[in-house]
């Protein structure tokens, strides 16, 4: 990805402490974010832009809303998350997720999608319920 949430080691207030890198330029996009703010900043950065420029709308997809997930962490262990946007890179598909079991109010993380499975409305009843 072509944009990165990064600790801003001379934000003055470790709270808002995070930034946004161009990887391209190696420049600071924006600086002292929290760091969801600054991952969700990164995130829709990189549904706009790869490192051509402008992304095609044909390799950039924003779910609104969000749908619940499944992420395959190790081939017997999984987690359940929210799927925001999916884009496509050169090596691949990928999508951005929030967790909600181990980070609910976290910043989100970029998955390939084979590890990723689309959850049906039951499981997510039955997830909710526990």
């Amino acid at each position: 990805m072509r944009y990165a949430c990064v600790w801003d080691a001379e934000a003055p207030v470790p709270q808002h402490g995070y930034g946004v890198r161009d990887e391209a330029s190696r420049e600071w996009v924006v600086q002292r974010l929290a760091g969801e703010a600054a991952s969700w900043y990164a995130a829709v950065l990189n549904l706009r832009y790869d490192e051509n420029g402008e992304r095609p709308n044909s390799r950039a997809w924003y779910r609104s809303p969000a749908q619940h997930v499944e992420r395959r962490i190790t081939p017997t262990r999984f987690e359940v998350a929210l799927l925001h946007m999916w884009v496509g890179e050169p090596d691949g598909i990928y999508g951005y997720v929030s967790l909600l079991e181990r980070d609910p109010r976290g910043g989100g993380r970029w998955v390939p999608a084979a590890a990723l499975r689309l959850l049906l409305p039951d499981e997510v009843t039955a997830f909710q319920a526990d």
